[in-house]
């Protein structure tokens, strides 16, 4: 199990997120997200709400909304989500 503040051991690149509860969590982003260009931003969450503003040049931006019990797949680049 990871600790809560021990991000420095997720490397790698997901392939899947499993989502195991009956209702999965929320994800809202009320700030100012960015990324260098070409790289993506993806919110991904049983409830996924964006006040605030995502920049992605020349890369992608996914919001995805999952009922709980899911398996997302990640597909490859240029196509959509997979669930």
């Amino acid at each position: 199990m990871i600790a809560q503040e021990d991000y420095s051991s997720l490397t790698g690149d997901p392939e899947t997120f499993h989502f195991d509860t009956s209702q999965a969590g929320a994800v809202v982003n009320l700030g100012e997200l960015s990324v260098d260009a070409g790289e993506n931003i993806s919110l991904i969450g049983g409830t996924v709400v964006n006040a605030g503003t995502l920049e992605a040049p020349e890369g992608s931006i996914t919001v995805a909304a999952v009922e709980g019990e899911s398996l997302v797949k990640i597909s490859q680049g240029e196509q959509l989500l997979s669930l």
